[in-house]
């Protein structure tokens, strides 16, 4: 199930490039020196944010949001920027689906038209790359298995939405972070510092989530290990459980002269 992590990751984030979840050099010295090394004691006022987003996951059905995704290169000064739509549905028997449309990005501070569409639906991953004319479709799950896309760990976005309080314990110091004039408007601000030996450890130094009054993070920025690149994940335009259709996960249909890649990542 490693390989298949890693892969549902990537996509994710070259999706939310939410590679997120991964690809950072070892610097075990930096990481020694700034995480926690055991479970550090709870702090109260970062327990009610928990509780917040495990009680928005016991109702979430769906949402939809605009979604850009500032990818920062903390030692050059670079940025570079993505913007679109994503859409999240809750269906029977615990399956998801999760779709995300990039159609643009910044480049030399010029937006651009560029349009990079993916869906995880079933077990499947399909990326389609329009400007490569290249579609990828991927099969990530075995039969029974499932994957939540909004679990620490498992998706795009690196969130503790439904989950216990414990469950984040095991895995992080969480501290509520004062508010600061840049952070968005009526948010509660809190940092997760993943505890040494942890997975979480190998991928990030740090992980900032910023709660609105909805109980739903509509920022996050992690830091990688090294502390080299940064990427913020914002969401605007949130709208929880307003209804969507099979019509919001269909992709369109790819022309002939697109190529074509099927890979089965269970084997």
């Amino acid at each position: 199930m490693k390989k298949t992590k890693q892969i549902v990751t990537l996509a994710g984030i070259t999706l939310f490039s939410f590679s997120a979840l991964l690809s950072c050099a070892e610097n075990k010295e930096l990481i020694a020196s700034t995480l926690p090394a055991t479970r550090s004691a709870t702090d109260p006022a970062a327990d009610k944010v928990l509780d917040a987003l495990k009680q928005r996951g016991k109702d979430l059905k769906d949402f939809t949001a605009d979604v850009s995704i500032a990818e920062t290169d903390t030692t050059l000064g670079t940025e570079h920027l993505k913007v679109g739509k994503v859409w999240f549905q809750q269906l029977n028997n615990d399956e998801t689906r999760i779709r995300v449309f990039f159609d643009k990005k910044k480049i030399n501070g010029k937006m651009i038209e560029a349009r990079h569409d993916y869906l995880l639906e079933g077990g499947t991953l399909i990326e389609m790359n329009f400007d490569k004319k290249e579609l990828a479709r991927r099969q990530v799950l075995k039969p029974g298995q499932k994957l939540n896309p909004l679990k620490l760990g498992e998706g795009p976005f690196p969130l503790p939405i439904g989950q216990e309080r414990e469950e984040v314990y095991k895995n992080f110091g969480v501290k509520k972070m004062a508010s600061e004039k840049d952070d968005p408007a009526n948010t509660e601000h809190v940092r997760l510092k993943p505890l040494v030996g942890t997975r979480f450890a190998r991928k990030f130094l740090q992980i900032d989530v910023f709660v609105a009054e909805s109980g739903f993070p509509i920022r996050i920025v992690t830091l990688d290990k090294g502390g080299t690149t940064e990427r913020t994940t914002d969401l605007t335009n949130l709208k929880i459980n307003g209804g969507l259709k099979d019509d919001n996960f269909k992709m369109p249909t790819p022309n002939k002269d697109w190529k074509v890649v099927e890979e089965d990542l269970t084997q």
